[in-house]
């Protein structure tokens, strides 16, 4: 049996308990979760939103925008097994708000605390960020600027679209776009 399968046999022994316990029991079970995914690859990540429709949970498995974990997270999707009150998805979707806030160890960013400029390329978008409070060496912003990214467009879409982040010092807003242009301007290459 591969890690894949082992993988899913060990969720398909466990979804009911998470399905009814994450709010509850919800270190032990991401720890629990976590450390099976990573027998399939260190560097897979997932999210179970706590909010939740028609009965159905969603497990995201991503692949915390590494491209080259693209195929196998695909994989990881194909091969799961149907299951009951669960939707399993492959990369973090577009979450399609006008504004997302996330908090990382004390410090809290918003789409609107976000700034760039851009250059269209060859391979895709060339893009410089510029973070509001963000003093150059702290990378907690820069997880929270990718993070923030992945809401608004998808990771999907933020790997294959967005060649090359540089992130930088806000010191000004002049000749800037505000973060939420970024989707109009992803949506167009797209097309």
């Amino acid at each position: 049996m591969n890690n894949i399968q082992n993988f899913w046999t060990w969720f398909q022994s466990r979804c009911d308990y998470i399905y009814k316990n994450l709010e509850i029991d919800t270190d032990n079970i991401a720890f629990e979760i976590t450390e099976h995914l990573k027998a399939v690859n260190d560097d897979l990540a997932f999210e179970i939103p706590l909010d939740f429709d028609s009965d159905l949970r969603e497990f995201i498995i991503s692949a915390d925008g590494l491209i080259e974990l693209f195929d196998l997270v695909s994989d990881l999707v194909v091969n799961a097994p149907k299951l009951n009150n669960w939707k399993i998805t492959a990369f973090r979707p577009r979450l399609h708000q006008r504004n997302q806030r996330i908090d990382l160890d004390g410090i809290t960013m918003d789409y609107h605390d976000v700034f760039f400029s851009y250059e269209i390329g060859t391979k895709g978008i060339e893009i410089d960020v510029y973070l509001n409070n963000y003093d150059g060496k702290d990378n907690r912003y820069v997880h929270l600027y990718f993070l923030l990214l992945d809401s608004m467009i998808g990771e999907f879409d933020s790997v294959k679209y967005i060649n090359a982040t540089k992130v930088h010092v806000l010191k000004s807003k002049k000749n800037l776009h505000s973060f939420p242009e970024l989707l109009s301007i992803i949506d167009k290459i797209k097309k």
